[in-house]
């Protein structure tokens, strides 16, 4: 079960840290045009994709980047005014402080764990709004965004 919490609160009350599925909103802003900010946990127990469709994984992000010309390329390609017609809005991400990162960067999430530097790590692309894009590894409990890719 997917549990709201109301993405403007701050301090330890935003409970996104948490091992159980919640989901919040950039700006606390609901609609389509952002989409809903998951914490990990609910990325990995939620089916969140449509039919057809699948949770991304590591590889498949660095296919995506190598289609688009590499790491230099790539970020610039998938915001808004690239060509890829991906329209990633640098919408930031939710952690448990509430802060948001918006107009900065956008971060999404895999299915992959990465080698633990914290608590619980999971790889999470990311766009800044200067189109430089990085995979890295991000504490699972935070928020960021989904996307489904289409199955083979």
């Amino acid at each position: 079960e997917l549990r709201f919490v109301n993405g403007m609160e701050r301090g330890p009350g935003v409970k996104l840290y948490v091992d159980e599925p919640r989901y919040a909103y950039y700006d606390n802003d609901p609609s389509p045009d952002w989409g809903a900010i998951y914490n990990h946990a609910a990325f990995m127990q939620c089916d969140l994709c449509p039919e057809g469709y699948r949770l991304p994984t590591k590889k498949d992000w660095e296919i995506l980047i190598e289609q688009l010309g590499g790491k230099l390329q790539a970020g610039k390609r998938l915001l808004p005014d690239g060509d890829s017609g991906f329209n990633a809005r640098p919408a930031g991400r939710i952690d448990d402080y509430g802060s948001v990162l918006g107009n900065d960067f956008v971060f999404w999430w895999t299915t992959d764990f990465a080698p633990k530097k914290r608590e619980i790590e999971a790889y999470s692309p990311e766009v800044r709004k200067n189109g430089e894009f990085k995979i890295r590894g991000q504490d699972a409990r935070m928020g960021a965004y989904v996307r489904c890719i289409k199955e083979d």
